[in-house]
């Protein structure tokens, strides 16, 4: 009888210690956002010429689950203050914008997220995943998404080192 009563304690107190942890991230998940100081914000790295493959994902229903099916491939090209993307395949750049103009948005954690970036600018909204490597288009491979993950942040250092707004 006694083993059962203390196996019931320690099943109680896990089960306590795990409502208590949950209590304790949903608080931590509603706190608000630190201020943005006003004014421009100083690069987070040295403005230096870059070229990333970038997958951008189309719109509808396919689009905003994370699907490749509808997803446009390319090269963003970041150099003198400017990007510019091309699509793979065609001959100059569908759109160039100031990188001034650009907005970037971090989203999700990891290979979590639908899309690891959003740029909001000129040439409107796109949600895309970035890569110095070759982007998979058919097969997915869990241990490159977490790399590419690394590469989203390492591309919104070097727009914001052109002078694009990280949030």
């Amino acid at each position: 009888m006694s083993v059962l009563v203390l196996a019931l304690l320690v099943v109680g107190a896990l089960g306590l210690l795990v409502v208590v942890a949950g209590a304790v991230a949903l608080v931590r998940s509603f706190r608000s956002p630190p201020a943005v100081p006003p004014g421009p914000v100083p690069p987070l790295a040295p403005a230096v010429a870059s070229t990333w493959n970038l997958e951008v994902l189309g719109g509808g229903v396919i689009g905003a689950m994370g699907g490749t099916l509808n997803a446009i491939y390319g090269t963003l090209h970041v150099d003198d203050g400017r990007a510019s993307f091309t699509v793979d395949g065609a001959t100059g750049p569908a759109w160039t914008v100031a990188c001034r103009d650009l907005h970037v948005i971090r989203q999700g954690l990891g290979p979590f997220a639908v899309a690891s970036l959003r740029l909001v600018g000129p040439m409107g909204e796109i949600r895309c995943n970035a890569s110095r490597e070759h982007l998979n288009r058919v097969v997915d491979n869990p241990v490159k998404d977490l790399r590419e993950s690394g590469y989203a942040d390492a591309l919104a250092r070097a727009l914001s080192a052109h002078g694009a707004r990280l949030s």
